[in-house]
């Protein structure tokens, strides 16, 4: 009885003994799921993001770029900042496929307990999550961010705003680099030739191409 009463509530339950002597069932919560985390280079909508860590969406916390919940760091960059005040215009960009360069608010300085945590998050076990797009919209709609995964402190400089450099766990895959501006991306040219070497399918059609029309001059 007490499995049916579960599958179709999807709560737990408990007896709880009332003031005359009887017995009462009572829920203890609904069921969840546990959460899985955010994978690496898939794209999540601002309000999808948040679930991702157990967490409830909260326009007024999460329309920032920088969120510090649960003892994690999330940071939600957007590079193309050109529809911004010039005081806003932050110099976050890819210095390299696992670097990356982020400028903080204009208030942010290192002498503050938040910032120190940043400075010392692996030492303290706070995992910092990176999450980029290029620009705030596509199509007139809010443009999805990028999960680039965690990342780690390597150095910092300045106050009000701090530039801090971040080393990623895991570079940006070729795929990627073009569209967020990461230093030495392919060109397209390039782009498809690498596509070629990775494809044999496409290294066959080549080839016979070749043997076809001969070689371009």
């Amino acid at each position: 009885m007490l499995f049916d009463l579960f599958r179709a509530t999807g709560q737990q339950q408990r007896f709880e003994r009332t003031a005359t002597g009887e017995y009462r069932l009572v829920p203890l919560g609904p069921r969840t799921e546990p959460s899985r985390g955010p994978e690496e280079w898939r794209q999540y909508p601002r309000e999808a993001i948040p679930p991702l860590f157990g967490l409830a969406y909260s326009a007024p916390v999460w329309n920032q770029g920088f969120i510090f919940k649960d003892n994690r760091v999330i940071l939600l960059v957007t590079l193309d900042k050109s529809g911004k005040a010039e005081q806003h215009r932050y110099e976050d960009r890819f210095e390299a496929p696992d670097r990356f360069q982020w400028q903080s608010q204009n208030k942010q300085h290192r002498g503050g307990a938040t910032e120190q945590k940043l400075a010392r998050h692996i030492a303290l076990g706070i995992p910092v999550h990176l999450f980029v797009r290029k620009a705030p919209k596509v199509d007139g709609r809010a443009a999805p961010f990028l999960y680039c995964g965690e990342c780690e402190f390597l150095d910092w400089a300045g106050d009000r705003p701090i530039t801090v450099r971040w080393k990623l766990r895991s570079p940006v895959p070729e795929r990627w680099r073009g569209m967020l501006g990461v230093p030495g991306a392919a060109t397209p040219t390039e782009f498809m030739a690498l596509r070629e070497r990775w494809d044999p399918r496409r290294r066959l059609r080549s080839a016979q191409s070749r043997r076809l029309f001969g070689d371009a001059a």
